[in-house]
């Protein structure tokens, strides 16, 4: 064919695409991976046969979307004034994701970078894709008379994600519709962005965020998710993006100088910017700066795994951006060392109020890169989280954090598993600063740390008794050196402040001396609203401390998890202690005063205390919208005393159910605090803003041998 418009050619494409199901809101015109990859197949093998009047026949490898527009896409929608994903849709199709691209880009390029997005996301092909061109009807305006209004924003507010296809080149960087749907998208509306390069070894996927998948692993193990990621990315060609570092709207091209010109004043009028007043060079300052702030902070693995890129211009770039107040970098199981932790250091600007710094299973850092971090630490900084699990810091890391900014309100730091740590003498000094002033949150892991003893828990008791603290997540977990003295240190130094707690003492040398003090203690937590305690493996703990335990429960509480496996208590107990239910229910026999009816029934009624909100099951808050409390079982009368196990046998088809559940082993995840960032004074069950905490701290049910049960976790 010599023409797109070609009689024959045009027959070829009304039998093709013979329907025309009208879709009125341009957001809904999404087309879907099947879709796409018929017409860009049916593009790439009949473009052998399409021919220019004054040019050469089209090739597969040089067909772009040009000519896909040029040769199927206008000529099959001109005619009934629609646009190309109407005549393919049956229904409205609205988008899933947005693909910003560059139409000169090759469209076996294209083909590869949406496969491998679908199967990197493990997503079908019936996936929805809002691409410009197949959306666009004819009679529809190339710029729009406000963008915030336009096709294009409207898509880009349905979507969940934006997908960035680069391909062999970095044109998209220097385009004014890709870089303007950019920061409409990612940077004023937080879609998260996908880009798609070719290496050596085929295209790789670089993510902003962590897939599905790679969430679903993170959830179950803490870091798994995000070394995952680092080892999908780390062969991701970084030189690509070096021109990311250098965009600029006032230099970017399109289609025509005039539409450009028009699409920037428009973007300039719309963010308020005079345009009179301002001189041309910066009138674009503030895009540039954001824009080159956000592909430099995609770089940091490409940083670690490649010595090619120019660090001081990401570095810069980063710094530069102040507009944003928040820092966060996931390295784990990468070849991060002291040198990239300076160049890290070196991003922080004044403005930060959150680092988030994950270097889980990174050997090569030592004492001397936290140094050069703990010395950039902002002055603003509010909330501050640390994880040099399995790392190499030893106990100089620990010591160089001997000050935190004075504005801190919530710390997490986890040394787990670092061997060479023998001291938190300088953390508890640091806590000891801020623990009357503005510290609220505080979450120290100091799991499998063998050489950390009573002395350091001394140290920490100091520093909490003074404090006002009110989320607290301490976890000693496999501290061999580690014993009663300390932990009751610990424990008689627990502020009444606190409304979450959680203690992992699991696998430590204790004993019932220990959780008898956590009992004595409890009575003095007037606020105290989720509890939490681990002592999985204790093998000195018996059956007459937890006794004790549970029946000083502060009937205040909202939810209750007691972790007993692998102790030497009996399976029901451990069963029992999993739950604030059942644990309101094994309580200290009433005297026989409160025994309603003694004669008049074979049955009688123990009368509960006055009690705050119990959790008998997920279905009491989530179906019925409200919390019921739940009385104690009924007890049969006999002739001998009942023991506080015969006390729970069922009376009804009811309580049969719900005693024969089943408990699996606690889930392993990452613990999520209440109240991260906004810590508010609360008592009892307004632990936070919400109405029913108890909802903030269950998840549903998960099946367990055909059975199933609800596991409460903060």
């Amino acid at each position: 064919y010599r023409s797109p418009a070609d009689p024959q050619h045009l027959q070829v494409l009304a039998r093709r695409y013979p329907d025309c199901f009208k879709i009125s809101a341009a957001e809904d015109r999404a087309i879907s991976g099947t879709q796409l990859f018929e017409v860009l197949n049916y593009a790439l093998a009949e473009c052998t046969t399409w021919q220019d009047a004054d040019g050469p026949t089209l090739a597969i490898a040089s067909l772009n979307h040009y000519d896909v527009v040029k040769w199927v896409v206008k000529p099959s929608s001109d005619k009934r004034q629609c646009s190309f994903v109407e005549l393919v849709a049956r229904h409205a199709q609205p988008s899933e994701f947005y693909v910003t691209h560059y139409f000169g880009q090759p469209v076996r390029d294209m083909l590869e970078c949406v496969q491998l997005q679908l199967r990197t996301r493990q997503l079908g092909e019936d996936t929805l894709f809002w691409i410009w061109a197949y959306a666009h009807q004819p009679d529809e305006s190339f710029v729009p008379d406000v963008l915030h209004a336009s096709d294009a924003f409207q898509a880009l507010k349905k979507s969940s994600g934006i997908l960035l296809p680069l391909g062999a080149t970095s044109v998209p960087f220097s385009r004014t519709w890709c870089l303007l749907e950019v920061m409409l998208g990612v940077l004023e509306l937080q879609i998260p962005l996908d880009i798609v390069a070719f290496a050596l070894d085929g295209p790789i996927l670089l993510t902003q965020n962590l897939t599905e998948v790679e969430s679903r692993m993170e959830s179950k193990f803490a870091g798994t998710g995000f070394r995952q990621k680092n080892h999908r990315e780390q062969s991701f060609p970084a030189d690509i993006l070096v021109a990311a570092l250098d965009v600029s709207l006032e230099r970017s091209d399109a289609v025509s100088k005039m539409d450009r010109n028009r699409l920037l004043h428009k973007f300039l009028e719309e963010a308020g910017v005079e345009v009179a007043a301002v001189p041309l060079n910066r009138q674009f300052e503030k895009a540039n700066v954001k824009l080159r702030g956000l592909f430099a902070s995609m770089m940091w693995l490409p940083i670690v795994e490649s010595d090619k890129l120019p660090r001081n211009t990401v570095v810069e770039c980063i710094k530069a951006n102040v507009s944003k107040d928040f820092l966060t970098v996931n390295l784990c199981a990468s070849k991060v060392d002291d040198t990239h932790l300076s160049l890290l250091a070196r991003c922080m600007h004044k403005n930060l109020t959150r680092v988030d710094l994950n270097f889980w299973m990174c050997p090569r850092l030592t004492g001397k890169g936290v140094e050069d971090l703990a010395r950039q630490m902002p002055s603003k900084l509010k909330t501050l989280k640390l994880n040099f699990k399995l790392s190499g810091v030893g106990q100089g890391g620990v010591d160089a954090l001997a000050s935190f900014p004075e504005s801190l309100t919530s710390l997490f730091l986890n040394f787990s598993y670092n061997s060479e740590i023998r001291s938190l003498a300088s953390i508890c000094q640091s806590i000891r600063a801020l623990a009357q002033s503005s510290l609220k949150l505080l979450d120290l892991d100091i799991s499998g740390v063998e050489k950390i003893g009573d002395k350091s828990m001394m140290l920490l008791a100091e520093a909490l008794e003074i404090s006002r603290i009110k989320n607290l997540f301490l976890s000693f977990r496999s501290c061999r050196a580690l014993s009663d003295v300390g932990v009751q240190a610990i424990v008689n130094a627990l502020p009444s402040s606190v409304t979450l707690l959680k203690m992992d003492l699991g696998d430590c040398e204790i004993s019932d001396a220990s959780v008898d003090a956590l009992s004595s203690q409890l009575q003095h937590m007037q606020h105290l609203g989720v509890i939490q305690v681990n002592l999985h493996g204790c093998k000195e703990v018996t059956e007459t401390s937890i006794s004790r335990f549970v029946g000083k429960l502060p009937w205040t509480l909202r939810g209750a998890k007691l972790d007993l496996s692998d102790t030497c208590l009996p399976k029901d107990i451990q069963r029992i202690c999993r739950r604030l239910t059942t644990m309101r229910s094994w309580m200290p026999s009433k005297p026989q005063s409160q025994i309603k009816n003694p004669t008049s029934t074979n049955f009688v009624q123990l009368e509960p205390e006055k009690v705050g909100l119990e959790l008998q099951s997920v279905d009491l808050f989530l179906h019925r919208g409200v919390v019921q409390n739940v009385s104690p079982p009924a007890v049969k009368v006999t002739g001998k005393k009942l023991s506080w196990l015969e006390t729970l046998c069922p009376s009804t088809d009811e309580e049969v159910k719900r005693m024969s559940r089943t408990f699996s082993e606690p889930h392993i995840r990452q613990f999520k605090p209440l109240l991260p960032f906004v810590v508010h004074p609360a008592r009892g069950c307004a632990i936070s803003s919400m109405a029913r905490p108890e909802c903030m701290y269950s998840r549903p049910r998960t099946s367990h041998n055909g059975k199933s049960e609800p596991i409460w976790y903060p």
